[in-house]
């Protein structure tokens, strides 16, 4: 019974058929329309990792946020994105403390990753986390969870769109500008996690 999975979740903003808003995310009203993990294929968009999609506005902006990341010698991928009800109910089996009950995860929406970097998937270390934090932000990209899932990012959006690439005054290598290249190992001080 995927009741007795059931883990507390932030409760939603908003009331039935209003506005919603899950970890920041504002979800448009013709997403809400479908349903939580019932989008139509035409309204998800390819983010050139595998299988994986997103609504097109957190597409354009992962987009964006990728291609910085390489400038700055980070292979930025994804082990999760869009998950349909059902790959939430399955998940929620596997890993149920992982897991958001399903029909409540942004992930079905459309506006969740769960980043890892190369591939196959590595986790990240405290560097490109905060490579990460830095230059997430100013793209629309946010940690979800960050108390407990350094992975998990969600799309808020930026103002004036991510149509320019970069926004906000991010940098190729952060704040010194350096490049991390080595820095996308797992130095196992944060303890990240692949999901």
């Amino acid at each position: 019974d995927i009741g007795a999975l059931h883990e507390p979740d932030a409760e939603p903003d908003g009331e039935r058929g209003g506005p919603l808003t899950l970890e920041g995310v504002s979800i448009p009203f013709d997403v809400l329309e479908f349903g939580n993990g019932q989008l139509p294929d035409a309204m998800l968009h390819r983010i050139g990792i595998g299988s994986h999609r997103l609504y097109r506005s957190a597409a354009d902006g992962f987009a964006a946020w990728r291609a910085l990341a390489s400038t700055a010698g980070i292979d930025l991928t994804c082990t999760d994105s869009y998950r349909t009800l059902d790959e939430q109910i399955d998940l929620k089996r596997r890993k149920p403390q992982w897991s958001a009950t399903p029909g409540r995860s942004v992930h079905g929406w459309g506006f969740a990753v769960d980043l890892s970097i190369g591939r196959p998937p590595q986790a990240f270390g405290h560097s490109v986390l905060g490579w990460l934090k830095e230059n997430g932000p100013p793209l629309g990209w946010f940690l979800g969870r960050p108390k407990d899932e350094p992975w998990h990012w969600v799309f808020r959006g930026i103002t004036g769109g991510v149509a320019s690439g970069v926004a906000g005054g991010a940098t190729a290598g952060g704040a010194s500008g350096e490049r991390l290249g080595s820095a996308t190992q797992n130095d196992g001080a944060d303890g990240s996690l692949l999901m």
